[in-house]
């Protein structure tokens, strides 16, 4: 599809947060609308709840269904694509929220199973936004610095004494992002792409662990191979060993028996001479 042929679509993001920062930032942004500087309009969408923000004629839609942390990755990425699937009829990015600039272990795990889901060009449409409504972090850590270059900086804050400053960032962002990926956002074919690699890999790792598996049961035939190799040259040393003392033995008993028997002769050579003798003598 065209970048022109986008570029009057309606934009929406699909929110990743958990339900104390989706909380956060509704209240935020209920407070915040009082000035006119913006409009927030709220609703549903089957178990979807939306937030049609409009700053100066511009719009967004927020799409947001519950995450809870003690969910399981196959819940989550449920619930992410049912979010993702009610942004059908326009362009879809995502928007991942923290609170504070802390970039937690909840987070983290959230946009790994995006990635998982959505595949790593899922953060080519992903913008950051901070709600800072209380207590706010002075240092940002390095997995958020990393996860903000992978995104190509796009990370704003939002603040309800700022609020219609950091909406123009997060539209400024959104806008520059569309650009910069030809305005089609995150798309099915993407999705799909994504999900065909995903298959493909772990059909690849399937095969990966049959070979080592494989590995194994050869390694474990060859090392029992050798082991009855030495037992068995241990076995036929042995007897050899056994052969060569019986042989000894034999040969041991076989002299002693030679020296016993040339003792008996020259005993009965010698008694036969003495008999001769005094046969001899007798005659005389």
């Amino acid at each position: 599809m065209s970048c022109n042929s986008e570029t009057n679509a309606k934009r929406m993001m699909v929110v990743i947060s958990m339900v104390e920062e989706w909380s956060s930032l509704k209240n935020l942004l209920q407070v915040s609308s009082e000035d006119n500087d913006h409009q927030v309009v709220f609703s549903s969408l089957g178990p979807n709840q939306v937030c049609d923000l409009i700053v100066e004629g511009d719009s967004i839609s927020l799409h947001y269904a519950g995450l809870k942390e003690d969910m399981t990755e196959e819940g989550i990425c449920q619930v992410i694509d049912s979010c993702f699937k009610s942004c059908s009829d326009g362009i879809c990015t995502f928007l991942l929220l923290i609170q504070g600039g802390c970039y937690t272990k909840k987070e983290r795990r959230l946009i790994d199973i995006l990635q998982t889901q959505f595949g790593a060009e899922a953060l080519k449409y992903l913008v950051i936004l901070s709600v800072e409504d209380g207590k706010v972090t002075d240092t940002l850590d390095d997995t958020l610095l990393d996860l903000i270059n992978d995104c190509d900086g796009r990370y704003c804050r939002i603040t309800s004494s700022t609020a219609s400053g950091g909406l123009h960032s997060l539209f400024e962002m959104v806008s520059y992002m569309l650009t910069e990926n030809c305005v089609a956002g995150y798309t099915e074919a993407m999705l799909a792409e994504s999900k065909r690699r995903c298959a493909d890999d772990s059909a690849m790792n399937m095969l990966k662990q049959k070979v080592e598996e494989l590995e194994e049961r050869v390694q474990a035939f060859q090392k029992l191979v050798q082991q009855q190799e030495v037992r068995r040259a241990r076995e036929l040393e042995e007897l050899k060993t056994k052969h060569a003392e019986e042989r000894k033995k034999e040969t041991a008993e076989k002299q002693k028996y030679d020296a016993k028997r040339e003792s008996l002769h020259e005993a009965v050579m010698s008694h036969r001479a003495m008999l001769q003798l005094q046969m001899r003598a007798s005659d005389v």
